[in-house]
């Protein structure tokens, strides 16, 4: 069963590319849906696609990361900090 961990993983380089990445798509899709033109349903399309590969290395990425630097497992949550 997957239980996604609460822990901090730090800051994310590339959230901000995402995010524009998934507004560009996301305007550029609605307005091809609106005017009826599907190469900008196309375009938007591949806006959102740009997101998710970026997402999906990035992730691959800090998990390497972590095997190399031996720390494989999630880090612990430290129990002096106010939840």
């Amino acid at each position: 069963m997957f239980r996604a961990s609460r822990s901090r993983r730090g800051p994310d380089p590339t959230l901000g590319y995402r995010m524009l990445l998934f507004a560009l798509g996301a305007a550029t899709g609605l307005f091809g849906m609106a005017t009826e033109r599907n190469w900008l349903v196309s375009l938007g399309t591949v806006f959102l696609g740009a997101g998710l590969l970026i997402a999906i290395y990035q992730r691959r990425k800090s998990q390497r990361l972590r095997q190399i630097e031996g720390d494989a497992e999630p880090p612990t949550r430290n129990t002096d900090e106010d939840p």
